[in-house]
């Protein structure tokens, strides 16, 4: 971990002459704390595959139903997701 920690600070040193590079240096530099949590953290994913199979059966839902035509709908349609599939997994206290 010190290594990439080293690196890091080695690139954001380093100036670019592309200003979208600078720009994703900085913001890069910005999220460094989260970026390699999955190293020094056990249990939390290196990457998004869990939350992009939690979202599916929205996806699948907007496509066989025509998407939504309005702001609003797609507005509903993500609060109602959201509900149907975190609800299962709150625990009550």
């Amino acid at each position: 971990m010190a290594d990439l920690t080293e690196a890091r600070r080695d690139a954001r040193r380093r100036r670019s002459a592309h200003d979208e590079t600078a720009r994703l240096a900085k913001h890069l530099y910005a999220e460094k704390e989260a970026l390699f949590t999955f190293l020094t953290h056990d249990g939390v994913d290196a990457t998004n595959w869990r939350a992009e199979q939690a979202i599916r059966p929205a996806v699948v839902n907007r496509k066989v139903w025509g998407g939504n035509r309005t702001w609003r709908e797609a507005a509903t349609q993500a609060r109602m997701m959201s509900l149907i599939h975190t609800a299962p997994s709150r625990t009550s206290t």
